[in-house]
Formats: structure tokens, C-alpha cells, sequence
């Protein structure tokens, strides 16, 4: 029997997903920390190499692991938590892009030249980025909480924080909904990213704490 490919896989569910996060910035660090939480394996990779990579996982357990880029490509969900203008230059890194989720955390407002750009091309920014991982699902998420709050998927009232989640690929942004909700977060699916990518900008002047409640069940 052939092996499975990536989404394969992810449509089998999360049990038999992989995961990694491409990035060593807060970020990539308190996403880290949702999947340590969780007992989720991931795996953590940066251009500057496997030891610093290693050394902003250090004080987590052995469900995160630091890796070489190669190695995170190679995973089923992969989460870019780099800045909008270095999404580019991640991506060319690895040439052979089928099936793989890409969760695109970027947010173009910290990227005033590549706003015009995409304005050009009637693009959005994840259409734009989507452009330089063809063969994979590029998902939106994880980008319309601001860093200081990834930490805090439920709130101090018990309300679990809304995460807004688009992709062009609709079985991939049920994975990463789902995944959402595994780290604690309750995820608003708005459609295409045409569509919901504009939306989930953190420029957009959306309320998170107005969008939706969901109250926490124990069990969850």
C-alpha cells in the first residue's frame, strides 16, 4: 500500500496529523506553548538553524521538538509565524509543495510596500502568499489575535476567545478549526480567503471580544 500523503492524512483527523511551526519569534513561541499544553506533538524549525530553534523550546517537554526547516516542510500542517514580507522567502526554501496545509499567521499591515503590491494585483494578502505555495492549502488563522493574547485562548469570564479561520481549500480549514478548538480557542470559519482574509486582518477594526461568545464546557 502507497503511503499516505499530506492530506490524506489530514483528512483522517488530527490523530494522524503531523505539525510543525516555521518562525522563533513570540508567535511561534506561544503557539509552542498551546501545543505543549495540549500534549500535541510539533516540531519548531528557523532559518538560524536547529539549536536556536531548540534553545526557545528548551524549557518545554519532548512534544516539542526543535528540527531543520527540510524536516518541518515535510509535515502535514505546517504554521508560517514569520512576518508578511518573509513569507515569501520561507516558502522558495522548499520546492515541493502537494498536499501540505500552511497555516498563513502573517498580517500585511506590519508590510506598507506589499500592501500596495497586492492592491494591484485585486489580491489579497493569503492570495498573495497562496501564490507561493503552489501544490499545498494555505489556510488564514492565527493572525487575528494579537500575540499577547495567544496564550489566553479562554478568557478570565470563561468565554472561550474567537478565532477567525479562511481558505480557498474547504477540508483544510476544517483542520485547522478543529485544531483551533483543540488549543482552546472557539474558530469562526468565514469562507474563502478573497473573502475572509480581509476580514481577519487585525486592521480591519473587528471587535474578537464582540464577534462571539462561546461558553466553556468543563469537559472541553
Amino acid at each position: 500500500m502507497p503511503p499516505m500523503s499530506h492530506i490524506d492524512r489530514v483528512r483522517k483527523g488530527l490523530r494522524m496529523t503531523t505539525h510543525a511551526i516555521i518562525g522563533t519569534g513570540k508567535a511561534a513561541r506561544a503557539l509552542a506553548v498551546l501545543f505543549h499544553r495540549q500534549r500535541l506533538p510539533v516540531m519548531i524549525a528557523s532559518r538560524r538553524g536547529v539549536d536556536h530553534a531548540a534553545a526557545m523550546i528548551k524549557d518545554l517537554d519532548a512534544c516539542v521538538t526543535a528540527a531543520s526547516m527540510l524536516e518541518a516542510f515535510s509535515m502535514d500542517v505546517i504554521f508560517f509565524a514569520v512576518p508578511f514580507p518573509a513569507f515569501e522567502s520561507v516558502a522558495s526554501l522548499y520546492p515541493f509543495w502537494e498536499g501540505q496545509v500552511i497555516v498563513d499567521m502573517t498580517n500585511r499591515c506590519a508590510a506598507p510596500g506589499a500592501v500596495v503590491e497586492e492592491r494591484e494585483a485585486g489580491l489579497s494578502s493569503s492570495e498573495l502568499n497562496a501564490r507561493f505555495v503552489r501544490g499545498a492549502k494555505l489556510v488564514k488563522a492565527f493572525n487575528s489575535i494579537p500575540v499577547d493574547l495567544l496564550l489566553q485562548p479562554v478568557r478570565a469570564d470563561g468565554y472561550r476567545r474567537a478565532l477567525l479561520v479562511c481558505s480557498d481549500a474547504p477540508e483544510a480549514s476544517c483542520v485547522v478549526a478543529e485544531l483551533a478548538f483543540r488549543l482552546g480557542f472557539l474558530a469562526v470559519e468565514l469562507g474563502s480567503l478573497a473573502a475572509g482574509d480581509r476580514v481577519a486582518q487585525l486592521a480591519s477594526g473587528l471587535s474578537l471580544e464582540a464577534f462571539i461568545k462561546h461558553r466553556r464546557n468543563p469537559d472541553s
